[in-house]
């Protein structure tokens, strides 16, 4: 429930180069399993073509086409088209097409578990890093009291030794422990 380590997590996840790679593993898994399932059904294929052609004003001239004067029985600008179709529809007698249909269901399973685990992963290592610099963050907050605390104890033992109620082991070992923890 922590809002920052949420936002890490979705940021982690949306970056993840090895993620988006399983993504689109997954997305051409999928396209497999859909070419293999179209297998079913009887395919279709349309195919047409245009072609322009204009001929010369030259061969007129030279009298290559025959046109009578004021009448023109060929024409200059000429547009061919040529539509065609192509149908085929192959029977799963022995399901060859259903067993491939399956073996791409469980390949696009297996990159879909693959994802899975490696958002996992990249979560858990996220959570796993924030989790040790709150550690090392609490940490440091409590060393940083214990030196106030040893700096307090220190002044307050060097106060004592200058008015004589203590000796000057006991302030060397004060100063020697502030400095250690610092």
């Amino acid at each position: 429930n922590d809002p920052l380590l949420n936002r890490y997590i979705e940021q982690a996840v949306a970056n993840n180069l090895d993620i988006k790679i399983a993504q689109t593993r997954i997305r051409q898994a999928r396209a497999f399993r859909q070419a293999a399932t179209a297998k079913f059904y009887p395919q279709l294929d349309a195919i047409t073509s245009a072609q322009s052609e204009q001929l010369s004003k030259q061969g007129e001239i030279l009298g290559f086409f025959t046109n009578f004067p004021g009448v023109n029985l060929i024409q200059r600008d000429q547009v061919l088209y040529q539509p065609g179709f192509d149908a085929q529809w192959e029977l799963d007698l022995f399901g060859k097409n259903k067993r491939t249909i399956e073996s791409r269901q469980a390949i696009m399973e297996q990159e879909n578990e693959d994802r899975r685990k490696i958002v996992l992963s990249t979560v858990a290592e996220v959570a796993r890093n924030y989790i040790e610099l709150r550690g090392a963050q609490a940490e440091m907050q409590l060393v940083l009291k214990n030196v106030a605390l040893q700096r307090k104890n220190f002044a307050i033992i060097q106060h004592r030794y200058q008015v004589g109620n203590s000796n000057v082991l006991d302030a060397a070992l004060a100063k020697s422990q502030l400095k250690k923890t610092e």
